[in-house]
């Protein structure tokens, strides 16, 4: 039992040390420039929305460790409190800042997506507002809408998990879609800020502690206390860099406000006080410079750090003060413990070890002299140090000439400066003088170990262009000396400020090393202002271009320009930053407090900032950068292409006419991120946006295959033609980017296309040729139209609703036209008649006559009275009173139109028992040929005496021969015949001939032939 309780007493103790390890604090700065106007009031209300927002940050993201927040005022404000503390270590980064200029709460993240941001920006006016939203929303619902209007919940959230929230809507909703155009999803590629966060839903039972507010006054500009811990160990003698500490610390000392204190510390084997604090004056910064000393320990190869850091603790006694400690090598077991703020300047070694306090690094295999390095590094240290007090370096050029000359700039406002001629040996150097706007020559430089100075006190300076000549003895080595002339001012007048940003520990170079600056003029952000840093590594120098708005910065006018380092060293080590600002011709920029743009003036600024270390080396030659994320991915619908270009200047695909295209367009990446230029796109498209996230972009995406397609140079427009699968459906599309390499960049932001289904035009008929449609092969078909298809199949069913009442209609007629009673029935027999036809009577010849219609007359049979034959052909024709002698009786059928001939070609009449013709045809007059009505007169005359030797039907009308009882009709003398008349034509018995009229015979003639 007592095992369990010590074990349980155990695991609280854990559980209240682990609380204790993971408290932090808030720091919040108020700005030098914001009035004390009110202060106390302003004061509360930071305390009321501040902690109420850090209540809801720990229910919607479980960061409830807070411990305290500590509130920077400045010295105006001293009186705005009753209790004033001192806070442990300095604080060079605020977490939020309160100002006066600005219209919004921002959250400033230049780091990215997942990474906590830089500062949160509060201006004044908005903790005003927010109290009063707040308010309201207590009193009309109780509060439960707090989280929605709380802007400055919503941008601590932001800055504290790298997010970019435009509401909190985004949180709080489970609408979220990739689809969405929004900063958290361009900046964050498609993660949601709860799967950033891990948060589910609020919870209300956090345990969560009111944090304790506390007030310090930010430091002024006299009084901090410099404590400098020198390593005089034997690896400081290496490549003259002991004698490069000197000359850097005789500028440093001179470069110390007035009123500062100053102390120094060696340490070999053990640590050495060897100046304590003592006060700067303007009379005794040679004598400090003095008491370090002139050589390093040569015997001694060990370096007892620890002994340093221990007696600078001691020094300063728990007092507030700096600790620059100047070295070449680190333990970082043997550097913990120390309670004040540490500035590390490390030289070259083999360092594997990383330190969590600010380090610079001294680069000696670089261009550039390890002197400038160390005086960029010491002024960059005493800007942090000291907020009130800043320099700026605005002048730095290199020279290898035994004469040369140069210009500066100088503003009113600044105070101090000093021109210093940096060289091997000063003892080279015939004259350095200096000569102000008015031409007056300031020819009493000051000589000192490798350098050669000029001092212009705030009395003798003037503002405008000044210039400087210098000219070396004629039997100097130039080759040997590396001459530099530099200008450093000071002022206390709120000026463009030029900072960098530090990075953490680099350990996966697949993630873009991000280089940071600032650029300020007192609290508000330049714009546009032409921003370079060069990166120098154990082995590499790389200049990376910083941009402000542009990729790979985030946010356009929050004053951070970023850029995106592409060069590394074969080995692990740190990697110094040194950024060069100016005002880009005039062109830059901040904005006043009505909101208008006005220039900064001219500014050109050298500063050093803190260094990062890499723990991966990169082969030489090896290319591992991959390019940039394409984040404006847009698609533009084509019309459908009617042929193929062949001179364009956009990248085409490799699709068939009849395709619908759409145009890419986007900002073309570079080789490395944005520096070069890839070599190919990957495409890929898909209805679901799910298919193209990143992790299923290879194996879901349907690649999109295009013709030779060639990247332009980083920055470009790009525009790439793709074809559509097919319309009337959304499709999404993402790309990446592939180098020469074959590194492939992130995947892109999706572009959503929707192409309607267009209607189709009338291709056949006057409308189409009207609307100008072009009826090419390859177009769509119009049978994919489905009003179309309706109106052909109403075509098509009305067609055969006609073709079958046509039919029917047919039928009937066909079976009223059997049961039809006929007018006379034909005899099948010709022997009652006395005719006995014969083979060539009975069949049909289809030789043709002139008029080429078969005579279906010729092949009836004739009788034994038949007329006498007029022959045609010898120019005998028959006489209608006295008929013809002589007779056929050749039953052969010729060709004739609807009559017929005998076979002698001889027209036939009928004869009477008496001799006289009964039918005399009228014959032509004599030498002419036989006329058609003649012809048809003797066709006719046949064919009547035919059907008046057929036994009539006893119901018929028609007319019975006088000389029936000559045939083999049955006889019926006792019935009486009655001619009957037919108005066509008539009939003489006793002349036994028929008058004709001829124009009614054509008309029958012609009816029986059809």
């Amino acid at each position: 039992m007592n095992l369990v309780n010590i074990i349980m007493k155990s695991l609280t103790l854990l559980s209240l040390l682990f609380q204790v390890i993971n408290c932090y604090e808030f720091n919040v700065r108020i700005s030098d420039q914001l009035s004390n106007k009110n202060c106390t009031t302003t004061l509360a209300y930071l305390e009321e929305r501040l902690s109420t927002s850090l209540r809801t940050l720990c229910q919607l993201g479980g960061e409830c460790s807070l411990d305290s927040v500590w509130v920077h005022l400045p010295t105006s404000w001293s009186h705005c409190v009753s209790a004033l503390k001192s806070p442990e270590v300095p604080v060079s980064q605020p977490d939020m800042v309160i100002q006066s200029n600005g219209n919004k709460i921002q959250a400033v993240n230049p780091r990215g997506c997942g990474v906590q941001g830089l500062e949160v920006r509060v201006p004044v006016q908005q903790l005003y507002t927010q109290k009063a939203i707040i308010d309201a929303s207590n009193q009309t619902n109780n509060g439960t809408d707090d989280i929605l209007e709380d802007a400055l919940t919503l941008e601590l959230l932001n800055w504290k998990y790298g997010l970019f929230m435009d509401s909190m809507t985004e949180l709080l909703s489970d609408n979220f879609t990739i689809l969405s155009h929004t900063r958290q999803n361009i900046f964050c590629e498609a993660q949601s800020p709860r799967q950033i966060i891990g948060f589910t839903a609020p919870n209300a039972t956090m345990k969560y502690t009111e944090p304790q507010f506390k007030y310090a006054l930010t430091a002024a500009a006299t009084g901090p206390h410099y404590v400098l811990v020198l390593d005089l160990s034997q690896r400081m003698e290496f490549a003259s860099r002991w004698r490069n500490i000197k000359r850097s610390l005789m500028r440093f000392i001179a470069n110390i406000p007035t009123g500062a204190m100053l102390s120094i510390i060696t340490f070999g084997r053990e640590g050495s006080l060897v100046l304590p604090p003592t006060v700067v004056t303007p009379f005794n910064r040679e004598g400090l410079h003095g008491r370090i000393p002139r050589r390093t320990e040569t015997d001694k190869t060990e370096a007892c750090i620890a002994c340093g850091l221990q007696l600078a603790d001691d020094v300063l006694a728990g007092a507030k003060g700096t600790i620059i400690l100047l070295t070449g090598g680190v333990d970082k077991s043997k550097m913990t413990g120390h309670s004040h703020q540490l500035y590390t300047i490390l030289y070259p070694g083999a360092h594997d070890q990383i330190l969590d306090d600010t380090l610079y690094s001294i680069q000696e295999d670089t261009d550039r002299s390890p002197v400038t390095q160390m005086n960029e590094v010491l002024i960059d240290i005493l800007n942090v140090v000291n907020k009130t007090s800043q320099l700026y370096k605005i002048h730095e050029a290199n020279h290898q000439i035994y004469e040369f000359s140069g210009t500066f700039q100088l503003e009113p406002d600044q105070q101090d400066a000093i021109v210093t001629l940096l060289i091997e040996d000063e003892q080279s150097v015939e004259y350095f003088e200096v000569i102000n706007p008015f031409g007056e020559k300031n020819i009493f430089p000051k000589y000192e170990d490798g350098a050669v100075q000029v001092h212009l006190p705030a009395t003798s300076r003037k503002p405008g262009i000044w210039s400087y000549h210098a000219k070396l003895y004629p039997d100097s080595n130039i080759a040997q000396h590396r001459m530099s002339v530099d200008v450093v001012v000071r002022s206390q007048v709120p000026r463009v400020q030029v900072s960098g940003l530090p990075n953490d520990v680099i350990t996966d170079l697949s993630k873009p090393v991000s280089i940071l600056a600032k650029v300020s003029l007192g609290e508000l952000p330049v714009h546009l202002a032409h921003v370079t840093a060069i990166v120098s590594g154990p082995d590499t120098d790389t200049e990376v271009r910083l941009v402000d708005g542009a990729y790979p910065d985030i946010h356009l006018g929050d004053g951070i320009y970023t850029g995106y380092l592409t060069q590394f060293s074969t080995r692990p080590g740190y990697y110094t930053v040194r950024v060069i600002a100016t005002d880009n011709n005039g062109l830059a920029t901040t904005l006043r407090k009505d909101g208008a743009s006005q220039p900064t003036g001219s500014f050109k600024y050298f500063i050093t900032t803190s260094s990062f270390y890499i723990t991966t080396a990169v082969t030489p030659g090896l290319d591992i950068i991959p390019p940039s994320r394409i984040v404006d991915l847009v698609g533009v619908p084509k019309e459908i292409i009617e042929e193929p270009a062949t001179n364009s200047t956009k990248n085409d695909t490799a699709v068939d006419d009849d395709k619908i295209l759409i145009d890419l367009q986007f900002t073309s990446p570079g080789d490395n991120y944005n520096v070069g230029q890839a070599v190919m796109y990957e495409i890929r498209c898909h209805t679901n946006p799910n298919s193209l996230i990143s992790s299923n972009f290879s194996s879901h995406g349907t690649l999109v295959v295009v013709k030779e397609v060639n990247p332009a140079p980083a920055g470009s427009l790009e525009t790439v033609t793709v074809p559509l699968p097919w319309t009337g459906e959304s499709w999404y599309f993402a790309l990446v980017a592939i180098d020469a390499a074959g590194n492939r960049g992130s995947v892109s932001n999706l572009a959503e296309v929707f192409v309607p289904t267009p209607e189709e035009p009338d291709t056949e008929g006057p409308l189409a040729a009207a609307a100008g449609v072009n009826l090419q092969l390859g177009a769509p078909s119009w049978l994919l139209n489905t009003e179309y298809m309706y109106i052909l199949g109403g075509c098509i069913a009305g067609a055969i609703l006609c073709v079958l009442v046509l039919v029917i209609l047919l039928i009937n007629k066909s079976k009223r036209a059997a049961n039809k009673e006929p007018m006379f029935v034909q005899d099948d027999t010709y022997e009652p008649g006395g005719f006995t036809p014969t083979e060539a009577g009975t069949k049909m010849d289809k030789t043709e006559t002139e008029s080429g219609i078969y005579s279906w007359l010729e092949s009836l049979p004739r009788s034994e009275h038949a007329a006498r034959v007029v022959s045609v052909n010898n120019s005998s024709v028959c006489q209608r009173q006295r008929g013809c002698e002589e007779g056929s009786n050749s039953s052969r059928p010729t060709t004739s139109t609807d009559d017929s001939i005998s076979d002698s070609g001889e027209p036939s009449q009928h004869i009477n028992p008496s001799g006289s013709s009964r039918y005399a045809a009228m014959p032509p007059p004599a030498g002419e040929e036989v006329s058609q009505d003649d012809y048809a007169h003797q066709v006719l005359t046949r064919s009547l005496h035919y059907y008046s030797t057929r036994r009539p039907n006893p119901s018929s009308h028609f007319i019975q021969d006088e000389r029936q009882s000559t045939h083999s009709f049955p006889a019926h003398q006792s019935t009486p015949v009655t001619p009957i008349h037919y108005p066509q034509y008539s009939v003489d018995h006793e002349a036994s001939s028929m008058v004709i009229d001829p124009a009614m015979y054509r008309k029958k003639r012609h009816e029986s032939v059809v």
